[in-house]
């Protein structure tokens, strides 16, 4: 008996994520990453990995679509100069979105652009 449980938890980790009922959205996967790297681009002061350099409006439009998904703490940003206090505070913010990323990835997630008013 112990050995059947054993393979059957084993074998979970050897199965493509497909196998196991992960539905994973390319589309969403890719703008949530995409929105992180603009926030991390700016907030670093470099172009992100699309080449492009990041506007304050773009920096928050970024945060502002995580939010939809994620919990961000918008205030952290919202100060004289629109960026993060510091490193540690940013680098906590980032955890807290990709852990909700990989808890939430296999629901097939769609994305849902929200214009800022």
């Amino acid at each position: 008996m112990i050995i059947e449980v054993l393979l059957l938890i084993s074998s979970n980790f050897l199965l493509p994520d497909s196998e196991m009922g992960c539905v994973e959205n390319e589309e969403f996967r890719v703008h949530f990453f995409n929105n992180i790297d603009n926030v991390e681009s700016y907030t670093l002061g470099v172009a992100n990995s699309r080449g492009q350099k990041i506007s304050s409006v773009e920096f928050l439009e970024s945060l502002d679509s995580l939010s939809v998904y994620t919990d961000v703490d918008i205030g952290v940003v919202m100060n004289y100069s629109i960026e993060y206090p510091n490193m540690n505070i940013f680098l906590s913010e980032k955890r807290k979105w990709l852990a909700w990323y990989f808890e939430h990835n296999c629901e097939n997630l769609s994305w849902t652009f929200r214009a800022r008013e």
